[in-house]
């Protein structure tokens, strides 16, 4: 991925459908809950990826439309195309730990698709196996006491994972 960083929906809940993170790229710039822009397809369960729109990414457009999970895709302006997904019914436990911030008890299956394509011993293991010296980190730096089942990352809030388009004085990638 590039060095930007993604969200936690795009780092927890895009391998849920089967591919790497390095078949989105370079065109893949996040990936939401929700989009604050419009009213259709925001529902549970859904997963809204954005990616670059050029003529360099109609095969993967084209690839991402015959996913099983595939639900739309509408344009977002010139630039931008944003892909609308369906977390898999396999997964759908997973998605609801995700959003209760239950990292550590998703199921095997969801840790294998999300570690398979994670940067061993980076950040998503950390979260997923609650690695000590992540839970270290944040009881130092909140100067509390967690305890073994405590789960060491935040949980995903609908504002901070929601589209909410081009800014004033931005510029679309």
């Amino acid at each position: 991925m590039s060095n930007k960083s993604k969200s936690l929906t795009f780092n927890f809940l895009v391998p849920l459908f089967g591919k790497p993170y390095a078949f989105y790229e370079p065109h893949a710039i996040e990936a939401y809950l929700a989009d604050g822009t419009m009213r259709d397809y925001n529902e549970p369960g859904h997963v809204f990826l954005l990616l670059k729109d050029s003529t360099q990414a109609t095969r993967l457009i084209t690839s991402i439309r015959g996913f099983d999970s595939y639900v739309a895709d509408y344009k977002v302006n010139d630039f931008e195309i944003m892909m609308v997904l369906k977390i898999p019914a396999v997964f759908h436990d997973d998605y609801l730990k995700f959003m209760d911030g239950k990292y550590s008890r998703m199921s095997e299956s969801a840790k294998s698709e999300i570690l398979a394509t994670s940067i061993k011993g980076g950040n998503n293991e950390k979260v997923l196996t609650r690695d000590k010296g992540l839970r270290q980190h944040w009881e130092k730096r909140l100067d509390v006491e967690l305890t073994d089942e405590d789960e060491v990352y935040w949980k995903p809030t609908i504002e901070t994972e929601t589209y909410q388009g081009v800014r004033e004085g931005e510029v679309p990638l």
